[in-house]
């Protein structure tokens, strides 16, 4: 099991990404690979001397060889995960807000069309890559909620997902957004 996006920070606020693996990994009877890294950083040049660590490129050599990935998607606005942990400030989620963020998988900031919605924003998040994650034999999406659907269609738009598990509501709310779906 791989994480496939960082997300080691603020644990005073119960977001505990590496869990997750650890999960899989238990499940699977198989080694957990973490990222204990911050979802995104300050600078690029934060960003650069991460991705040189010898952690992170070990996460990233076997996040290479991943042929099934489990993605979800979450719907981005000021109350999203990203901005409850502090990684984004108000005045960055509300341009991106402008700039039609939807959404985000694995940290990646996506428009309505599944494309990464602020190329600056992306080379300080610390992740997998977003066109990796997209070459993905098998990438299952996983979301539910009324209030999500912008951001699956966004990745069912975009290709980061081709295999879809919700419930009845979600695909109802994404219906009417997207009647011919």
């Amino acid at each position: 099991a791989i994480q496939m996006c960082g997300g080691v920070s603020n644990v005073k606020r119960n977001v505990y990404v590496s869990e997750i693996t650890k999960s899989f990994s238990v499940m699977l009877n198989s080694a957990g690979y973490m990222l204990p890294f911050p979802a995104i950083v300050d600078n690029k040049q934060v960003k650069s001397v991460i991705d040189k660590e010898h952690t992170m490129k070990e996460v990233l050599k076997y996040a290479d060889k991943v042929n099934i990935a489990i993605v979800t998607m979450g719907k981005f606005n000021s109350q999203c995960a990203l901005a409850r942990v502090g990684y984004l400030k108000s005045e960055e989620i509300e341009r991106l807000i402008e700039k039609g963020a939807v959404g985000d998988i694995c940290t990646h900031i996506i428009n309505r069309n599944g494309e990464i919605c602020d190329a600056d924003l992306d080379a300080r998040t610390v992740a997998v890559s977003y066109e990796r994650i997209k070459r993905i034999d098998t990438r299952i999406g996983v979301a539910v909620g009324e209030s999500k659907a912008e951001s699956i269609l966004g990745a069912l738009r975009g290709g980061a997902v081709n295999v879809f598990i919700t419930n009845e509501v979600t695909v109802e709310a994404m219906k009417e957004i997207e009647p011919e779906m």
